[in-house]
């Protein structure tokens, strides 16, 4: 810039070299004031043209910036696509599998039902060792199968869980005390059941015992002479005795016609 004003300068000092010392003067003045403003007006276009490069960076700076910023955000929104897909194939298997399982259910629930009824009428028909309890089992059976909040699942494993417990009752022997209503009299007895055998109980005294006549329905009176054979029996079954072979009555069989 400072290089224009001096060639200005000189070529007006040139144009005017052969003037009167007065126009010279005159002159001289107009030609330093055109380069002033010659050089002032070069500065401003010269302050135009860095402003204009300088705003053009900025907003090549903001370009790449924006189109940076679109590609992820084109990336990002793909991947969602493929996700919410992913998702809505999940949805329709899973509610494939709810209506199949409701399908399941619906098929299952009469078997299973028939199933806790056999049973009920099976704990009816057998000896009547620990009736509260197996009694109490059938009808939390019951309310399990009623119940919405359980799966079908764990409804039949708890439905299995009670009939593995009657089974294991034959295969086994148990003792309880609890009270035994003889008549119009009640007092506490030992309770001995032998499988499915035979079902005994003993004053705890130990001078009176009994057997349930399931042909009849009823307890009858043993001899005193089985007393011992009890009395160890309802040791071994709670563990305080060895086993042992019992010297006990056997019940005679129930026929048919009497369930």
């Amino acid at each position: 810039m400072k290089q224009l004003l001096a060639i200005a300068v000189v070529m007006l000092i040139g144009s005017v070299a052969n003037a009167g010392p007065e126009e010279d003067a005159k002159k001289h003045r107009q030609a330093l004031k055109t380069a002033v403003e010659t050089h002032s007006a070069s500065e401003k276009s010269q302050k135009r043209v860095n402003r204009y490069d300088a705003q053009t960076r900025d907003l090549r700076e903001e370009f790449l910036t924006t189109t940076l910023k679109t590609e992820k955000l084109q990336v990002y929104v793909k991947q969602v696509e493929e996700l919410l897909s992913q998702q809505a194939g999940k949805k329709a298997d899973i509610e494939r599998q709810k209506v199949e399982l409701q399908e399941v259910e619906r098929d299952v629930l009469p078997l299973m039902q028939e199933m806790v009824e056999t049973l009920a009428d099976f704990i009816g028909l057998d000896l009547p060792f620990k009736a509260d309890e197996r009694v109490e089992r059938i009808e939390g059976l019951r309310e399990t199968l009623k119940d919405p909040e359980q799966a079908v699942a764990s409804k039949y494993r708890k439905i299995l869980e009670a009939w593995q417990k009657e089974l294991d009752y034959g295969n086994a022997i148990g003792a309880w005390r609890q009270d035994l209503l003889l008549g119009v009299e009640s007092r506490t007895v030992d309770f001995l059941h032998v499988g499915r055998v035979a079902m005994f109980y003993q004053t705890l005294d130990g001078k009176e015992s009994g057997m349930w006549n399931k042909a009849q329905q009823r307890w009858e009176i043993v001899s005193a002479g089985y007393a011992p054979a009890i009395r160890r029996g309802i040791r071994m079954a709670r563990e305080q005795a060895a086993p042992d072979l019992l010297d006990l009555p056997v019940p005679a069989p129930v026929s048919g016609g009497q369930g």
